[in-house]
């Protein structure tokens, strides 16, 4: 904007002339009774103070900050933490604390601050990981500062506006739990049988009893082994098998072939072939483990997942060697939002992945789950015929002619479930679910018909959760976007109707540098101490 297009009052000025910061250090011992403000308690975009803790706790100086200052948050400005404590107390050194100066009015600096062009300014300074801006670089910033009268009466406008505004963000906020509560009330009713309740009612005739159907299961996985057995008692009487090439096991995968088929590497045997190992059965669920769990319909059993399940692993607990491109190697990072994600994963070499295939055999279709960290519990169906490996991750698979993976993941993902597992995660600050834990997790059994029925009952209804999901995200990207368009009008002029009787604010910066004149020869006070350049 043109100085002659400036709304009537106002000048342009960079920001290192009307203002400087504080620039007042403290030791916390000097004053451990006082609020301590941490970049972690400032939320980012908002301008609000989520907590503080005692100085008490804190060593390192700190800035002394007093009530009405403005705190800017240097460290990552495109976080956008800013705020006006209404105390006195002390902040981390990330923050930049910026007084009332009487040319700029604190809470009119700290709207000025939030503003998305000034965010966009200061985010474009440095780069790096954790960037970090100095007073020095962003005084360089334009703004356009109206009269001081004016300045209250822009403030006092955003305020009502950003009110209201609030008023409605948190409607939308609160919407949104509701539809996580409400989430998981329909995976527990999912689980717990009343879902379908009716539907057994009115299909009688397709209930198979889960007894029956976990019979099945044990049937096909010993006849699955005998055949591996004598399939490994042939190839033992012939020469070995020479190194599995990425090409062969992709063909075997996109093939579908069985998993049991593709022949097992051990570690350090590249080109041997592995007796393989009868099924086990662990003991069933006792009746204290029962009464723990929450109670099924009469068709309906609980079962331990390595009971259920046709295989329960958890990768490889090697950690490989990593190059610039090859096979992709999974770990619980990778594992997001119910989604296999890819976008930073790591690669190793075909050598290492076979040596680890035994352990990390992955097909479509398998469900994946992350073992270890706060993230431990999430899990998604692998919908890629990619090859990988993985680490730090469990791997489920099915018998998917009569075991539904979607059915489990659902509930593997739902509170529920995953509940069940994470109480007996172990570790401490590293938490972490071990291989005994995801073999003996209990899992609901249903009939293979029931299950399908379930999942067509989750998908609709979920179906109608997302799309309200993204109907409150739109409306709070239309909020954020509102509360923008805001700032953007007060810092231009165009809010509230100027004032042709407010003193301009040039005639305050003329005013403010002949007192300046008149006592340059009197020190102020830390807690006054200001410098204007005009």
């Amino acid at each position: 904007m043109d100085d002659l297009d400036l709304p009537n009052g106002w000048i342009k000025s960079k920001l290192v002339n009307v203002t400087e910061p504080r620039g007042e250090k403290a030791s916390p011992s000097d004053y451990p009774d006082f609020p301590f403000l941490g970049m972690d308690h400032i939320e980012a975009q908002t301008t609000r103070i989520l907590g503080s803790v005692s100085t008490g706790s804190m060593k390192s100086s700190a800035a002394r900050f007093y009530a009405g200052d403005v705190l800017y948050g240097r460290l990552r400005p495109y976080l956008n933490k800013v705020a006006q404590p209404g105390f006195d107390g002390l902040a981390s050194a990330e923050f930049i604390v910026f007084p009332d100066t009487g040319i700029i009015i604190a809470k009119f600096l700290k709207f000025r601050l939030n503003a998305a062009d000034f965010v966009s300014f200061a985010s474009h300074i440095n780069e790096g990981d954790r960037p970090r801006v100095n007073f020095e670089q962003i005084g360089e910033f334009e703004i356009l500062i109206p009269p001081t009268n004016e300045q209250h009466r822009i403030v006092a406008k955003i305020e009502a506006l950003f009110s209201e505004l609030d008023k409605g963000i948190e409607s939308f906020k609160t919407a949104r739990e509701q539809l996580k509560i409400y989430r998981q009330a329909l995976l527990k009713h999912a689980f717990s049988g009343k879902l379908t309740e009716q539907w057994r009612v009115e299909n009688p005739d397709k209930l198979e009893n889960a007894d029956a159907l976990l019979h099945r299961i044990q049937t096909e996985r010993q006849q699955r082994y005998q055949q591996r057995l004598k399939d490994w008692e042939a190839q033992s009487k012939s020469p070995p098998a020479p190194l599995l090439q990425r090409g062969e096991l992709a063909a075997n995968q996109h093939a579908g072939a069985d998993p049991t088929t593709v022949p097992p590497f051990e570690k350090g045997g590249l080109g041997g072939i592995s007796k393989p190992k009868a099924p086990k059965t662990l003991p069933p669920l006792t009746a204290e483990e029962l009464a723990e769990l929450p109670e099924l319909p009469k068709e309906w059993r609980w079962e331990k997942n390595e009971n259920y399940l046709f295989e329960v692993k958890d990768g490889t607990h090697y950690t490989p060697k990593y190059i610039q491109d090859g096979i992709p190697f999974v770990t619980q990072k990778n594992i997001r939002n119910g989604k296999l994600v890819l976008d930073d994963v790591s690669f190793i070499s075909e050598e290492d992945h076979l040596i680890f295939f035994k352990r990390s055999n992955v097909q479509k279709g398998d469900v994946i789950i992350s073992m270890i960290g706060h993230g431990r519990g999430q899990c998604c169906i692998v919908d890629t015929d990619l090859i990988f490996s993985i680490k730090n991750v469990g791997l489920f698979k099915f018998f998917h002619e009569f075991q539904s993976n979607k059915y489990l993941c659902y509930y593997y993902q739902s509170k529920m479930g995953v509940d069940l597992v994470l109480a007996i995660s172990k570790g401490g600050a590293q938490p972490f679910i071990g291989l005994t834990e995801l073999r003996n997790w209990p899992v609901p059994i249903s009939s293979f018909t029931e299950q399908c029925k379930i999942i067509d009952e989750i998908d609709s209804k979920l179906s109608e959760i997302d799309q309200l999901e993204q109907t409150i995200t739109t409306a709070l990207q239309q909020a954020e976007a509102l509360r923008q368009s805001i700032l953007k009008k007060a810092f231009s002029g165009q809010l509230v109707p100027q004032d042709p009787n407010n003193e301009p604010a040039s005639v305050l910066l003329e005013r403010i540098k002949a007192e300046k004149a008149a006592q340059s020869q009197t020190k102020p006070s830390k807690r006054t101490k200001r410098k204007i350049v005009v």
